[in-house]
């Protein structure tokens, strides 16, 4: 195989709604493994599923399950002779000799770290997206600005603050449009370029702690506990935010206003929401939550993979009912069953973590319907397959707004440009 690709196993895909292989994806009517193989030939893993998905990264996300290699059996949608996954079952091959792309070395622009960004954008200035990004182009576009940095390996962004949450570089792999050789951040992740204030908090850091306990309550929220987070995904799925000035009240706030009934701060600068915790998350001692808040020392947000929890009273953490009315030219349908012989909606995906119903029917504006998936999926098409499911099926949060509902696991919350019945 081209690339120096070896098959290595069949997995089971979305375990805890985690994908196997989460850095790029493509879909096609003529996928095979050799166009799936070119497509990742910058990463060291490529899967193929759904006889028709491909999907690359740097690593497989932990805790994924090795499934029997005749659950891998459908024939890819480009060749009858190559079997390309099932319905959440990914055929994973990894490349022998793999040698990964770093940040880039510019001569006038040091590289200042991998840093944090959120719903509310750390460096917010005249942003632009490239099929042929690089450091070096991203550079020329905010020139003026003190600091520059790359996302999601195409988005460039600009401003004059140095962001104040770092992460780990290992966070910021995605290899850049424009050169395989060099990253460009990763999911809500920046590689920054600009002068080094030595301003940023390391999330890693533990000399932040204190002995002080956590209030009963704040603005209305209960405290639960401190309890385990990235098990292996965050247990609470909505709305991000990374402050240097973090506290309780700061997190309460922002959860609030984005309509989630659940908050949690962590890494004394981390504030994520939701409207239940993952089932796979544990309350834990007390002890192993010591880190104070960024913004109060007298509060604590905390630890590594350790969240303080607060929430709302019993009976508050609810969503509304799905719209009876058109949304962007969109009606409501059902809760829909997909990945019944592949994907119900096949034509355009969206993956966000500020999904809503509008984001999606904003992207799906040229197709006859849409349906919102695990939180913050969303996929297209002008023909629908599948099978109608219970509406109790689908009672997933949408992660950008948690008034809404999106979808389930393998369930989607389908809209069509026409009226129901």
């Amino acid at each position: 195989m081209g690339q120096g690709y070896s098959y290595q196993s069949c997995y089971t895909d979305l375990v805890h709604g985690q994908r196997t292989l989460g850095a790029a994806t493509l879909v096609a009517n003529d996928m095979t493994i050799e166009k799936c193989s070119s497509f990742c030939s910058n990463y060291k893993y490529f899967g193929v599923e759904y006889a028709k998905e491909c999907w690359c990264g740097n690593t497989i996300q932990e805790n994924q399950v090795v499934a029997v290699s005749t659950e891998c059996s459908w024939p890819c949608s480009g060749s009858s002779l190559q079997t390309c996954g099932a319905a959440s079952r990914i055929s994973v091959y990894e490349r022998w000799l793999y040698f990964p792309a770093t940040h880039a070395t510019l001569a006038d622009t040091p590289y200042v770290g991998c840093f944090a960004d959120g719903n509310t954008r750390v460096l917010p200035s005249k942003q632009f997206t490239s099929d042929s990004m690089t450091a070096a182009a991203c550079a020329a576009n905010c020139a003026g600005y003190t600091y520059f940095g790359t996302q999601w390996s195409r988005e460039c962004w600009c401003g004059n603050t140095l962001p104040t949450v770092s992460a780990p570089d290992a966070e910021c792999s995605m290899t850049c449009t424009g050169s395989s050789s060099e990253t460009c951040g990763g999911s809500l992740r920046l590689s920054v370029y600009g002068p080094n204030a030595n301003a940023a908090y390391n999330p890693g850091s533990t000399s932040n702690t204190g002995t002080i306990s956590s209030p009963a309550t704040v603005s209305n929220f209960a405290y639960q506990g401190c309890y385990t987070d990235n098990v292996p995904q965050r247990v609470l799925s909505g709305a991000v935010k990374f402050d240097g000035a973090m506290t309780l009240e700061m997190c309460a706030s922002f959860c609030s206003s984005s309509n989630y009934g659940v908050f949690g701060v962590e890494y004394s600068g981390e504030c994520y929401c939701g409207n239940s915790l993952d089932t796979a998350s544990k309350k834990v001692a007390e002890t192993e939550c010591t880190m104070k808040c960024k913004g109060n020392n007298a509060e604590l947000c905390g630890d590594g993979n350790r969240l303080n929890v607060f929430a709302l009273p019993s009976g508050s953490i609810t969503a509304t009912a799905n719209p009876t009315g058109s949304t962007n030219g969109f009606w409501y349908q059902s809760c829909w069953n997909d990945n019944i012989n592949g994907r119900s909606l096949k034509e355009n995906i969206l993956f966000a973590d500020d999904m809503s119903v509008e984001k999606c029917a904003n992207f799906c504006k040229s197709y006859a319907y849409f349906g919102l998936e695990y939180g913050g999926e969303c996929y297209c098409g002008n023909t629908l397959g599948g099978t109608k499911a219970p509406e109790a099926d689908c009672s997933q949060h949408c992660k950008g707004d948690g008034t809404q509902f999106c979808g389930n696991g393998n369930r989607l919350s389908l809209y069509s440009i026409n009226p129901p019945a």
